[in-house]
């Protein structure tokens, strides 16, 4: 590193700190700063080796009522984390009071379950989902509905989470975000798709009582869920633009429009 006490680096070098650093390979600082690469190793800004890690979108948002299925598909996405102590970083900026105190104990309850605990970091600025998000320090990224966000916030925050969320799951973190559509300026959508989560094009609501089905009971987000399961007040299903397969399973269905994505 070319240590400087001024404020910008030359010769396409990034000022991290006070150094100015080469973000393509440093492992330290790997794609943008404070982005450390478990394996040490970093090439064209992307950390090498890693466990692949998961996407979760889920069309429910835990603010209102929710079933039995409902709890289970959200501690199913928990538990896809491997840590005995499951280090959950929850984002809580615009998100009502009631989901996230509803979302905390179906998690706390799973944990339970699987004779597992639970430490929070509780984050309520767009810049603690950032490059000092990492596998150091963080397991899963729960990010609830926005419900209260002005109107259009989150197109440019997702945006701006996309680099980092794409490191952290690279390493095996797992990322779930939830929508019911709620608030006066719904925009989990484009926060979901700004933010590389998933290629979702819109949401629409779910009237309450919908059966849903779960088409992928074999997936670790559908395993002992009870199928069909009612839809909750602020369901919504999801006009995706990536097909089902390979990277992508939809899990849960209601009349042929997908309603969860993992």
């Amino acid at each position: 590193d070319v240590v400087v006490d001024a404020f910008s680096c030359d010769d396409g070098l990034t000022l991290c700190l006070d150094s100015c650093v080469d973000t393509t390979i440093d492992p330290f600082n790997c794609g943008a700063c404070g982005v450390v690469c478990p394996s040490l190793l970093c090439a064209s800004s992307k950390c090498q080796g890693g466990v692949p890690g998961s996407f979760v979108v889920v069309g429910h948002d835990y603010g209102a009522s929710y079933s039995a299925a409902q709890a289970r598909v959200l501690g199913n996405s928990l538990l896809l984390a491997t840590a005995q102590n499951i280090r959950v970083r929850s984002y809580e900026q615009y998100a009502a009071a009631g989901a996230v105190a509803n979302v905390k104990a179906i998690l706390n309850a799973a944990a339970a379950g699987a004779g597992r605990t639970i430490a929070y970091t509780v984050a309520t600025q767009p810049s603690d989902v950032s490059p000092g998000m990492t596998a150091l320090n963080t397991d899963v990224l729960v990010i609830y509905d926005q419900s209260s966000a002005p109107a259009s916030t989150f197109v440019g925050v997702g945006a701006g989470w996309a680099a980092s969320i794409a490191s952290f799951t690279h390493v095996g973190g797992v990322v779930i975000a939830l929508d019911g559509a709620g608030g006066q300026n719904p925009q989990m959508p484009a926060l979901i798709q700004s933010a590389g989560i998933l290629d979702v094009a819109s949401d629409a609501s779910i009237k309450q009582g919908t059966a849903l089905d779960v088409v992928a009971p074999a997936d670790a987000v559908g395993l002992g869920v009870v199928s069909p399961y009612g839809a909750a007040k602020q369901s919504v299903y999801f006009a995706c633009n990536e097909p089902n397969g390979g990277a992508v399973t939809y899990v849960l269905d209601a009349g042929g429009t997908a309603t969860g994505c993992a």
